[in-house]
């Protein structure tokens, strides 16, 4: 749907989900993912962004690494001869609150800055909090989705 690094505000082209569900009604209080990649609802669907998910100065460095998670699972899919890949809800609703709760790192980052359409103008809000980069930082999440893969168990996905 194209390429942006702020944070999310809404896809301009139309994404659906099961049953007909809109991304961005689904996401109208804020995203919800896993690790910043999955959302249920959407199976097979993989989103590399900023999004719940760590960005710095070298971005294509976090695009690499979310690249690499990606194709980590997509083999894993079909080594294991599952067709569809999606987050559950619990899982789903467990990592945005673990997210929620490191995200005052960026949201005091945030209302410092000086206004613009990256931060709402100043107005730091629940959605720009939830729609936010992984306030662990990129060693942080890097280290963390290394251990998820090394774990090997697909924690928080079912693959149908």
């Amino acid at each position: 749907t194209g390429f942006d690094v702020t944070p999310y505000s809404g896809f301009s082209m139309p994404v659906y989900g099961r049953e007909g569900l809109n991304l961005n009604d689904k996401w109208k209080e804020g995203a919800t993912t896993l690790h910043g990649f999955h959302v249920n609802q959407f199976p097979n669907m993989f989103i590399v962004s900023t999004t719940q998910s760590a960005w710095g100065s070298n971005f294509p460095h976090m695009m690499d690494e979310q690249a690499n998670h990606i194709a980590y699972i997509v083999q894993q899919a079909r080594e294991r001869g599952a067709g569809t890949v999606e987050v559950t809800p619990e899982a789903e609703a467990a990592w945005v609150a673990h997210h929620e709760e490191l995200s005052i790192n960026m949201t005091r980052i945030w209302s410092e800055c000086t206004p613009s359409y990256f931060n709402n103008e100043g107005q730091v809000s629940p959605v720009l909090k939830r729609n936010g980069g992984y306030g662990g930082g990129v060693d942080y999440l890097i280290g963390q989705l290394r251990a998820w893969r090394e774990e090997g168990k697909l924690e928080g996905l079912e693959l149908g």
